[in-house]
């Protein structure tokens, strides 16, 4: 390997601490140069869900790719079907891109040998903006041959409304933490330098570099009671939205 001069690894070098300098400064811009305080807060509200998106997967094994792919066809037409009795029209509906794998024997050391047959997959999600559709789809669903990972999300129809509502709620609460805080240690709370909505202070600082970027999150959802409309499906009574805000004061002397 040729030699390096001395100038070329200065040189080097001159780079190297040029790019590690504004990396860093990059970082440290995002602290505040000022006394402040940082507050987080949270609101929620618990409402019965009216609306649930309901997803499977329809899966096919056979020897042969030609009985897989009319097995798949068949079972689709199966779904739909029922789909139609409930009056379930087709833009709530959503097919996703047909998968197929080959199945085969494996050796001893995992190698792959003859062929086995053809598994064959499409994945669906239903979206039901009447809630008394879900049991009789999840039932019909759960009894149907060559249909798995049958899974629900719950949620709420006007749910841009009312995260608008708690993202004011836990603002308003992070402020009355704020101003809490200022009394009890005898400071007089500023203004606000700056504030997002990603619901965590991991990095907190970080999240407003140049470097980080963060958009507005959907609120969370939990269960927290279910009511029984079968021996095998279960509705959440409600569901627990919240929204969790993190603010920045300035600290006035």
């Amino acid at each position: 390997m040729p030699a390096i001069s001395h100038s070329r690894w200065f040189k080097r070098i001159a780079v190297l601490c040029s790019f590690v300098f504004i990396h860093c400064a990059g970082y440290a811009s995002a602290l505040p140069d000022f006394p402040f305080v940082t507050v987080q807060g949270t609101a929620s509200k618990e409402l019965p869900p009216d609306r649930v998106d309901v997803s499977f997967t329809i899966e096919i094994f056979d020897e042969k790719a030609e009985a897989a792919d009319r097995a798949l066809a068949d079972t689709t037409v199966a779904v739909l079907a029922i789909l139609s009795t409930l009056n379930i029209p087709d833009s709530a509906i959503t097919a996703y891109e047909i998968s197929k794998y080959t199945k085969r024997e494996r050796g001893d050391n995992y190698q792959d040998l003859a062929i086995l047959g053809y598994e064959m997959s499409r994945d669906f999600t239903v979206e039901l903006s009447n809630i008394d559709d879900y049991a009789p789809l999840f039932e019909a669903l759960m009894k149907m041959q060559n249909v798995a990972d049958v899974g629900s999300n719950f949620s709420v129809s006007n749910a841009d409304e009312i995260t608008l509502s708690l993202i004011s709620a836990a603002a308003a609460n992070a402020k009355a933490k704020a101003q809490t805080m200022a009394a009890g240690l005898d400071v007089k709370l500023g203004k606000v330098f700056a504030f997002n909505d990603s619901g965590s202070f991991d990095n907190f600082f970080a999240s407003f570099g140049v470097e980080q970027r963060y958009s507005l999150e959907a609120f969370e959802v939990s269960a927290t009671r279910t009511r029984q409309q079968s021996t095998t499906v279960f509705i959440p009574q409600t569901i627990e939205l919240s929204k969790t805000v993190n603010v920045i004061y300035r600290i006035e002397p």
